[in-house]
């Protein structure tokens, strides 16, 4: 198996388009993409952290099969660290850890140092996906629970305009959100078309779409406990609004 083109474009993005090789005092500056006469040439390797084959460095035997070719367990590099990083002789110095460590610390400094520009263009966009997420746990109360909720007054058209906006934001903007809680390991998901999952450290939110009568339920919970007051979810917002204003 290969990559996923959404694992892919959130592997190369975190990267920044460079290695992410660093080691000690060593790191790596290399470019991943490289420009000559108008004519782009890719000299980056999606490498494994945790190795494939059972030949490999790092390989482990119990590894589940469905993380292997995702961005988790891949680390972009040029071809001189790929090669060093796979040389089997080697892998009691590029251990997992130290691997998923390169990696992350490489992506973290990627993300600190983001030009102001793309800074408060991708702030817009966190702003963008808050209010859609905010209109999707609305639309949640006022159909589960319409006798207390009823002044939410958000109809379907809201509701799928904000998944939409969710959709077409969703790589970068809540991988993102995901990369800044790493610390609380929480897990912010999207799938589509016809079922979205959105789990936000303990909150998930499933809705299932395409209905015969038109209608989209939503379940919503904490815990697995069902949602039933918006204070619930208070603290969420409060915590991913304090993500977004950076």
């Amino acid at each position: 198996m290969v990559l996923s083109d959404r694992d892919r474009k959130i592997l190369w993005a975190k990267a920044g388009n460079q290695c992410s090789y660093r080691y000690n005092e060593n790191k790596c500056t290399q470019k991943m993409i490289e420009a000559l006469n108008e004519r782009y040439t890719v000299v980056g390797f999606e490498c494994h952290i945790v190795g494939k084959a059972k030949d490999s460095a790092r390989f482990l035997e119990n590894y589940p099969s469905d993380k292997m070719d995702t961005y988790e367990n891949r680390i972009l590099l040029c071809g001189s660290h790929h090669k060093l990083l796979d040389d089997k002789y080697n892998e009691q110095i590029y251990t997992i850890e130290v691997v998923r460590k390169m990696k992350n610390n490489h992506e973290l400094q990627v993300k600190n140092h983001l030009p102001s520009e793309l800074m408060i263009q991708l702030k817009n966009k966190l702003l963008k996906c808050y209010k859609a997420f905010q209109t999707i746990c609305n639309y949640y109360f006022q159909k589960n629970f319409p006798k207390k909720y009823y002044n939410e007054k958000v109809n379907q058209n809201e509701f799928i305009i904000a998944l939409k906006l969710l959709d077409k934001l969703k790589d970068e903007c809540l991988e993102y959100l995901a990369f800044s809680y790493e610390e609380e390991k929480p897990q912010i998901k999207y799938f589509g078309p016809t079922i979205i999952n959105i789990i936000f450290n303990q909150l998930n939110i499933y809705i299932a779409l395409n209905n015969s009568d038109g209608l989209n339920p939503i379940f919503m919970n904490i815990n697995n406990e069902t949602v039933k007051e918006k204070s619930e979810i208070e603290p969420i917002y409060k915590k991913l609004l304090n993500k977004i204003m950076f």
